[in-house]
């Protein structure tokens, strides 16, 4: 688990997030937890686990939601 800022104090949240589809879906979450962790919250994204590494890459907290997709070579059609 990421550990918090160092800015987050007695009135700091952890906030989840969730998003299930495509990049489309997962980039504007990515980009609220961002900005609620640079104000001091706790953001944490669940998503399929297929997003798993660009999460994490990211620094952010990462919960998976099931079903798991199918990676992305074989998901043609379906995210």
């Amino acid at each position: 688990a990421t550990p918090p800022p160092p800015s987050c104090g007695p009135r700091s949240l952890r906030v989840l997030l969730t998003a299930w589809g495509s990049y489309g879906d997962l980039h504007p979450m990515m980009a609220l937890a961002r900005g609620l962790r640079e104000r001091g919250h706790r953001p944490v994204l669940a998503a399929p686990n297929l997003y798993r590494e660009k999460v994490t890459g990211e620094g952010l907290e990462f919960r998976p939601l099931r079903p798991d997709l199918p990676p992305e070579h074989e998901a043609q059609g379906l995210i």
